[in-house]
């Protein structure tokens, strides 16, 4: 006894405490989220032991690789392949095969007998199946079943070096939970007419076959149903998730909590009328498309998802948000689609005979899409032929060219609603491009109402070419900036035969004029307030501009183009129409209306004041309350054009107020007060005449002078001069021709 105790107390470090000794060191201890495993850290949800923490009974099928020789599938007794504890649990009818850590290569099957089968890994970090030794048609873990579609689960596992996919469900329901796929080939996961659902599953970095094709994160077809929660798609080569009907129907994905990152090519893509909801989801930092939906009866529903950072992809081109095409429909509640390239969020038909694409977004942020690298694009929306869109309280921020830009150019329809929705701070590119709130053109039709459009560049809201139509409701456009290649902006514009309406709106602060029709275009304002802007609140040139009810007050005059108007109309491109109909304009420096040459002018029912006028060289000049020169007529009712002043106030004119100088009109109900003078007429008999004679081509001469007014014209009126030779009233100051430049039209 004596001895025994001897050698052991010569075996004793002297260095160790005995036990309960306080001195003894501590054990070892590991990283928050790992345990310790004997003596190594192993990730918490290993567990510690050989099954770690899998729930195993009295009918669990045991594997080990790395037991000492292949046993019967008992805990004492391993089997080293999962394929054998695969097929053992199979002939028990189902049940657990509980696989220990390592390294598994081998390439598993599983069919309609392996029915009720689940294989767990003890945890995800410490078993792999690796199928790389496989033959090039096989997955690492193929399950096909047959009439009947076995149940089975797989957990705790990584999945790589499948040389056809990392794992082929087809007719089956398969689970997975806590799993990896790493590094397959072709496909991360495919599932092929069979139901399949993952939690905590990670898809990384799918390459592509021999010649280049394919690499998938995620493949959904032909019947297939997918729901993935919390998952992560990462870094995979062609499509981070794929859903398509195939030679099927009714494929549908379901992502809940889940990120698809990094993919080389597109991040989402749905397409042959398959169907995928995302909630709560990030798609962030792939190439080309973020979400890209393709084809009739193809679904997208996207509920608090953000579309992040989707770049161009190798080579250049692309890189937008949400693209939807040819009859497919997308929703997105709730979303950011933010800082992508070209286009946030895209809906149009490149097949002329595909049915309308829909997009409806709702309490949805585009935000901040960067241009392409030639600096072109960069739109936050983009709408083209065969597509309508809706957005709904939603926030266009930070674009680039321009916030929404519909066109209609290949005749197949669109049509764009805004509600609620805010359409703010367009950039322009480098070169100058646009920066644009609205831009409309080709026979596309929009309507906005209660909407935003503010700090944009260049114009706020514009309508281009014959069948373009938009309509405005209770909106505001606020603060439209210049443009680096105009030097003056507008506020709302329309071109070419375009069409703009606007009811109740709000027009203010634009840094050029508020309202702009030229070459053909016809803007209509029924109601609403034009206020603080430059230049002009409304300038007609060879357009058409009517204004009923409306509110012109407070225009500033411009830096480099001058002028002080309520409304300027001008025949230096065409002749000008203007209606004008219990309106309130004014005061403002030079007039309330300022006419210049032959048009069409119908001015009933208003209140038009005139002010203090400007200083010229130290006289004081205009401040009228109507202007009008350089052969404007008086109204024919025949042809509908001169100049009628039917029952309107004019006041408050410290010089005149109204001058017509070259010029006529018709007269009649008007009433006047506080005007230096009511009413001059001059330059209407001949001799002292600012153009003379008119000698055309074939050497006919044309005297253009104005028609002296009538008794009749004059009846009423207080205080009359009437054509004058001398003390001619006429600014020496030059005006500066307005133009709006050609836009680009997407291709």
């Amino acid at each position: 006894m004596s001895s025994i105790l001897f050698v052991l107390l010569a075996c004793h470090d002297p260095d160790v405490g005995h036990p309960g000794d306080d001195s003894a060191p501590p054990a070892a201890s590991c990283a928050e989220g790992e345990v310790l495993d004997g003596d190594v850290c192993v990730a918490e949800a290993c567990g510690v032991g050989t099954w770690g923490n899998l729930p195993v009974d009295g009918n669990t099928v045991y594997v080990d690789v790395a037991a000492a020789v292949d046993g019967d599938g008992s805990e004492s007794a391993p089997l080293t392949s999962i394929q054998a504890g695969a097929d053992l649990a199979g002939d028990r009818g189902g049940g657990l095969v509980a696989v220990a850590a390592g390294t598994y290569v081998e390439v598993v099957a599983m069919d309609s007998g392996h029915d009720g089968v689940t294989l767990a890994g003890r945890c995800r970090e410490l078993v792999t199946i690796d199928g790389s030794e496989g033959g090039k048609d096989d997955p690492a873990i193929a399950i096909i079943g047959g009439r009947k579609a076995p149940e089975i689960g797989v957990e705790g596992v990584t999945v790589t070096g499948g040389r056809y996919s990392g794992v082929w469900a087809e007719a089956a329901t398969l689970s997975m939970s806590r799993c990896d796929f790493r590094q397959n080939a072709i496909m991360g996961l495919f599932a092929l007419g069979a139901d399949v659902a993952l939690t905590d599953v990670g898809v990384y970095e799918t390459g592509t076959d021999e010649r280049g094709r394919y690499g998938r994160g995620i493949g959904i077809e032909s019947g297939a149903r997918l729901t993935a929660t919390n998952c992560t798609i990462q870094g995979n080569a062609e499509v981070g998730v794929f859903s398509a009907n195939a030679s099927g129907f009714g494929t549908e994905t379901s992502l809940d909590d889940t990120d698809v990152l990094d993919t080389v090519g597109t991040g989402i893509e749905v397409t042959d009328g398959a169907a995928l909801t995302a909630s709560g989801c990030t798609v962030q930092g792939n190439a080309e498309f973020g979400v890209l939906a393709l084809d009739a009866d193809t679904t997208v529903d996207l509920v608090d998802t953000s579309i992040l950072d989707t770049s161009a992809a190798e080579g250049g081109g692309n890189g937008d948000g949400v693209w939807a095409q040819d009859g497919a429909a997308v929703t997105a509640t709730g979303c950011t689609i933010q800082g992508n390239n070209e286009w946030g969020v895209f809906a149009g038909n490149h097949d002329a005979d595909a049915p309308t694409t829909t997009v409806v977004l709702v309490d949805s942020r585009v935000l901040d899409t960067h241009p392409r690298g030639d600096g072109s694009a960069g739109d936050g929306i983009m709408v083209l032929s065969g597509a309508t869109l809706t957005a709904t309280g939603c926030v266009v921020q930070g674009n680039a060219e321009a916030g929404v830009f519909a066109s209609d150019e290949g005749g197949g329809g669109v049509a764009v609603d805004l509600s609620s929705t805010e359409i703010l701070d367009t950039l322009q590119s480098a070169e100058g491009h646009s920066g644009r709130g609205l831009d409309v053109q080709l026979g596309a039709v929009l309507r906005a109402s209660l909407c935003t459009i503010e700090g944009n560049a260049e114009v706020g809201v514009v309508a281009h070419d014959e069948g373009t139509t938009v309509d405005l409701v209770d909106s505001a456009i606020r603060g439209t900036r210049r443009g680096r290649t105009t030097g003056f902006a507008l506020g709302l514009a329309a071109q070419r035969g375009g069409l703009l309406t606007a009811t109740g709106t709000e027009v203010s602060g634009t840094e050029g004029p508020g309202v702009y029709a030229v070459s053909g275009g016809r803007v209509e304002l029924d109601g609403g307030v034009l206020s603080g802007n430059g230049f002009a609140a409304a300038v007609v040139l060879d357009g058409s501009l009517v204004l009923d009810g409306t509110t012109l007050a407070d225009t500033t005059p411009d830096d480099e183009h001058g002028g002080g108007f309520g409304v300027f109309a001008s025949s230096v491109f065409g002749s000008p129409t203007l209606r004008l109909s219990d309106s309130t304009i004014g005061p403002h420096d030079y007039a309330a209306v300022w006419l210049d040459g032959a048009g069409s002018y119908d001015i009933e029912r208003n209140v038009l004041s005139g002010s203090a006028g400007v200083n010229d060289h130290g006289t004081t000049i205009h401040g009228n309350a109507v202007f009008a020169e350089n052969g404007v007529t008086a109204w024919n009712e025949a042809t509908a054009t001169g100049l009628l002043l039917a029952e309107n106030t004019f006041s408050d004119a410290s010089e005149i107020g109204v001058l017509l100088h070259d010029a006529s009109a018709m007269l009649t109900g008007n009433s006047w007060s506080g005007n230096g003078t009511d009413l001059r007429q001059q330059l209407c008999d001949g001799p002292d005449h600012v153009h003379g004679d008119v000698t055309s081509e074939d050497g006919t001469v044309t005297n253009d002078d104005a028609t002296p007014l009538t008794t009749e014209d004059l009846a009423g009126i207080p205080s009359t001069v009437v054509c004058p030779t001398a003390n001619v009233l006429i600014s020496s100051i030059m005006f500066t021709s307005l133009y709006l430049p050609e836009t680009e039209t997407a291709e």
